[in-house]
């Protein structure tokens, strides 16, 4: 057999590194089905394990950490976000205690600490290694939220030593799932599902997945989430689709119609069964938001979180707010960022959440573009009633995504779905490399 011939039939597979897609797959696993349990901190335990676990695994890839331009920007925002809060630590203006305010700033660094363990680990893995771990992990999280969720119904209590099920109940049909809190459940059945649609293969697979997601949805008894839900499945159908403009305005109106309809059926039907989630109904009747008692709660709230803030004299707390903790909840992410951190902080942090939806739909990396345009437009959206970018739980995903598709993708300058690509062009540089050891000639 000629040289050229045997280098290239004895070219070895691809490095196994490139198929490491166990480190993809850690995060969200670590993040979404980490203890949290009733004693013990509850929720920080989870992000305070998956901290050590990002610092343990950077430190073993310590020579893979890469910073290409786009990372840069993102982090230096990020960073920017940090710094106001150290300032807003400095300079308060009311009394705040040093715990909370290093349990505030430690969020901010557990930010930078995702985005950069998910760029390395994107770089490392490449854009194979980051679908197939991503798909894994959405699908354990939804089968775990399963799981834990039959067990707080049936009330075996079996995984409550694990997860917190204080704020679930049977009679209401709430489950919590694995993160203690029946409208973060809710948030991860919906993500996992979007992750599934839009990279996900058969079509039958994907209802399947999409019905489990929808009934942890339910199972949750989350209102908003229900119809955010509704919201995901048509955005990623109508930007993922491949037809022309006016197809796609028909299946958003179709869509929509089946949608709407199907959610009014299963409230009418169930209201009874459902009593959480067939609040809805006074909504979908025309009565108005404020019929809603949970509603009726968050105005008080908010009230008192303005008030609070508007006590305060001075230009100071409009650029960096009151000091971390001035605010301890406030259901509401522009209120509590606002109070808290200032204005500078909120501008700069929807300003960062609204440029990586940007980048993956106009890059469309790894087929991301449209799941980033509607996890940020909901998290933007529900930031009315939750702290989403502020908070711990609603921002580590999207930074996670984004930060894996920069690092497999952007450093390459690839569009999305070329991982193949990579592999290929490691094997004809492998067999190139042999080729001139051997004194043979390039195949090129």
């Amino acid at each position: 057999m000629p040289d050229t011939q045997r280098a290239l039939t004895d070219v070895p597979e691809p490095s196994p590194v490139r198929r490491s897609w166990g480190l993809v797959a850690l995060f969200p696993l670590v993040f979404f089905l980490g203890p949290r349990p009733a004693a013990l901190g509850g929720m920080s335990t989870a992000y305070v394990i998956s901290s050590v676990v990002i610092v343990f695994i950077l430190l073993a890839m310590l020579r893979d950490v890469h910073v290409d331009r786009i990372t840069a920007r993102i982090l230096a925002v990020l960073y920017v976000m940090l710094a106001l809060m150290v300032a807003s630590s400095v300079w308060v203006h009311t009394p705040v205690n040093l715990s909370t305010t290093v349990y505030h700033i430690a969020k901010a660094v557990f930010w930078v600490m995702v985005m950069m363990y998910a760029t390395t680990v994107g770089g490392r893995v490449g854009p194979d290694g980051v679908v197939r771990g991503l798909l894994v992990s959405a699908k354990i999280v939804l089968l775990a939220q399963l799981v834990a969720s039959a067990d707080q119904f049936l009330g075996t209590g079996i995984t409550s030593y694990l997860y917190s099920d204080v704020k679930a109940s049977s009679a209401l049909i709430r489950a919590t799932g694995t993160v203690a809190n029946p409208n973060m459940m809710a948030w991860t059945a919906l993500q996992m599902t979007a992750l599934v649609l839009s990279l996900g293969g058969r079509a039958r697979t994907k209802y399947l997945w999409t019905g489990l997601g929808v009934a942890m949805v339910i199972a949750s008894g989350s209102r908003s989430t229900l119809l955010a839900m509704m919201a995901s499945v048509i955005i990623l159908g109508v930007l993922n689709s491949q037809q022309i403009l006016v197809a796609r305005l028909l299946r958003v109106f179709l869509l929509g119609a089946a949608a709407m309809g199907a959610v009014y059926w299963f409230l009418i039907s169930y209201r009874y069964q459902f009593r959480y989630l067939a609040e809805l109904l006074t909504v979908l009747q025309g009565n108005g938001f404020d019929q809603i008692n949970s509603v009726r709660d968050r105005y008080s709230m908010w009230t008192a979180g303005w008030d609070l803030f508007t006590s305060v004299g001075g230009i100071g707390k409009w650029i960096i707010g009151l000091g971390p903790g001035s605010l301890v909840t406030a259901d509401n992410n522009y209120l509590y960022s606002l109070v808290n951190y200032g204005a500078l902080f909120l501008v700069a942090s929807v300003a960062l959440y609204i440029g990586m939806a940007v980048l993956l739909f106009r890059k469309r990396w790894l087929g991301l573009g449209g799941f980033a345009v509607q996890y940020v437009l909901l998290v933007l959206i529900m930031g009315y009633q939750v702290e989403t970018i502020a908070g711990w739980f609603y921002g580590p995903p999207i930074l996670y995504i984004v930060g894996l598709a920069i690092g497999a993708c952007g450093r390459e300058g690839l569009p999305g779905g070329q991982g193949r690509l990579i592999d290929g062009w490691i094997i004809g540089w492998s067999a190139s490399r042999q080729l001139r050891r051997k004194g043979g000639v390039d195949p090129e």
